[in-house]
């Protein structure tokens, strides 16, 4: 019995039973093309996270300023008005761990990662805000 062809026309070769290797088998040049063009977009996509960087406050005063770690997780923890409060920093953002604030909205609202987002624990009165050395421009007005 003949295999029927999987993609009709007169330079379809494939049938059902074909490995995807060699649909997809092609010259030296063009998987070259491809794993180039893959290796800048890996690039351009890890570049973006240079330089961004939480700033902690309590109240009006800055605690601290902490780069988000490139691996891992980082635990930082701030006295706020209510009690120690605890801040995760890790490559997806920053979050408020645990807070010692009777609703825990702070806790809940989960990772923050663009420029100028904050995790906010209002009654200890403590920010953690996601900052970049050139801060991302939503629009521009004059």
């Amino acid at each position: 019995m003949r295999k029927k062809p999987f993609l009709r026309g007169p330079r379809s070769a494939l049938t059902k039973s074909s490995s995807w290797k060699a649909a997809f088998a092609g010259k030296r040049e063009d998987r070259l093309l491809v794993l180039a063009a893959l290796c800048v977009w890996i690039w351009a996509w890890g570049a973006g996270k240079d330089g961004v960087y939480v700033a902690v406050y309590h109240g009006d005063t800055r605690i601290g300023t902490w780069p988000l770690p490139p691996q891992g997780e980082r635990m930082i923890t701030v006295r706020g008005d209510l009690g120690p409060v605890r801040i995760v920093l890790s490559p997806a953002g920053v979050r408020i761990a645990h807070a010692p604030c009777p609703h825990k909205f702070c806790v809940a609202s989960g990772w923050h990662r663009k420029s100028g987002d904050a995790a906010v624990c209002v009654p200890s009165r403590v920010v953690a805000r996601v900052e970049a050395g050139a801060a991302a421009l939503d629009a521009v007005v004059q």
